[in-house]
């Protein structure tokens, strides 16, 4: 959990099993309201990194059994 610069929004990642895979989320929470907007929702098991205090820019990073590890800059524009 990380609070923005302005202390508005509080971000927190995580992972929650769906349909028998375990995706990786990305939620900024508002601290006036308690109100929650997912901002990002893997395809599998992610690892998510928040670059900046001032807004939703981060780094999601994603591998396999078979395929390298790939690198995702993910921004509210290109989820």
């Amino acid at each position: 959990v990380r609070v923005s610069a302005d202390g508005k929004f509080a971000f927190v990642s995580g992972s929650q099993r769906t349909e028998g895979v375990s995706r990786t989320y990305f939620d900024r929470l508002s601290l006036a309201d308690a109100k929650r907007e997912r901002m990002f929702e893997g395809k599998g098991n992610e690892s998510l990194s928040l670059l900046s205090d001032s807004g939703p820019t981060f780094l999601a990073s994603r591998q396999s059994s078979t395929e390298p590890t790939n690198h995702y800059w993910v921004t509210p524009d290109n989820k």
